[in-house]
């Protein structure tokens, strides 16, 4: 295939939201469910 949809929940949605940002010429569409905001994310990483 030279293009495709992408759909990724949880960890996999992670995945997903990275490989779309890096490949944005081959995935079409991408559906994200269950993920914690990205910037919500980098916020509270080093929390403890």
């Amino acid at each position: 295939y030279n293009t495709f949809s992408l759909l990724g929940h949880d960890r996999g949605a992670r995945v997903a939201y990275r490989m779309a940002l890096d490949h944005p010429e081959i995935v079409r569409r991408i559906g994200i469910i269950e993920i914690i905001p990205t910037g919500d994310m980098w916020k509270h990483f080093n929390e403890k």
